[in-house]
């Protein structure tokens, strides 16, 4: 969105606290945002609660501040967000019991774990990234969106996203390469129990 509705929205806001103008917003950025919440969080309801939280502090925002753009600053809000939510969380992800044994109770569990361990490795390298770099990569593969969408979330020229998502590129695949590389350089050692 942007524009002169976009800036009548954000003006009734700021003005009157107005809250159709308010759930108008809501309406048309919710969805993407929702999308890019669940890409940087753990769980849906991680990504739901965090979207409660951006939408809040928007409200209190907007309703004091002038906004160019509604977009950029519910993404800035929500980057904000996510970064709350691990400094108050540790991703723990319990693979035994109190005895330290592994359960893989039906023939799909071994295939699952193996898959979260693949996806945790990508999304480490992914958090291991530039913000700017982790922000473009999300908006382009979890929100579906195009470049020129992009460039206007961003508040960017196309030509430096299409760059960036580039460089972000490189970065993610030097990240995965080097993880990969520890990896067989270091293989994991058998754990087996001395009676």
């Amino acid at each position: 969105m942007g524009g002169q509705k976009e800036q009548f929205l954000l003006f009734r806001i700021r003005t009157s606290r107005d809250q159709r103008a308010f759930g108008e917003l809501h309406r048309i950025h919710a969805p993407g945002l929702l999308k890019f919440l669940r890409g940087k969080l753990p769980s849906v309801q991680d990504a739901d609660d965090a979207a409660s939280a951006v939408f809040l502090r928007f409200w209190t925002y907007a309703t004091g501040t002038h906004i160019d753009s509604a977009s950029a600053t519910l993404y800035t809000i929500a980057r904000n967000v996510v970064v709350d939510f691990y400094r108050k969380q540790k991703e723990t992800i319990p693979l035994d019991d109190e005895n330290g044994e592994a359960h893989l109770k039906d023939s799909g569990a071994h295939e699952r774990l193996l898959l979260q361990a693949d996806l945790s490795i990508v999304r480490r390298a992914i958090d291991a990234l530039q913000e700017e770099y982790q922000t473009v990569l999300l908006l382009r593969y979890a929100n579906d969106l195009s470049v020129r969408k992009i460039a206007e979330r961003m508040e960017r020229t196309e030509g430096s996203i299409t760059m960036l998502l580039h460089r972000a590129h490189k970065a993610l695949k030097e990240k995965l390469t080097s993880h990969e590389n520890t990896r067989s350089q270091n293989p994991p050692s058998s754990n087996k129990r001395r009676a």
